[in-house]
């Protein structure tokens, strides 16, 4: 699936979609929880208020990485 083809499912869709087929790479307490969709990268954001996903946000530029890197720990063989 391409990032335009998850970008025209609808919240609910996206996030059966992630279920079945992300790879989770992380949270960010502020953000919300990182996916790897083998192309594209998801974020998916939830609100404790409600105990319902906020949003589930597609993006492929590395800018929407950032509030991640500093809660990923990189090790190196």
């Amino acid at each position: 699936m391409t990032l335009k083809d998850f970008l025209n499912l609808n919240q609910e869709q996206r996030a059966e979609h992630i279920f079945h087929f992300g790879t989770y790479l992380g949270c960010c307490m502020e953000r919300g929880n990182l996916y790897n969709m083998s192309g594209f990268f998801v974020e998916v954001v939830y609100n404790d208020d409600e105990n319902a996903i906020q949003e589930v946000r597609g993006f492929q530029d590395t800018a929407g990485l950032e509030p991640y890197l500093n809660e990923f720990e990189v090790k190196l063989d």
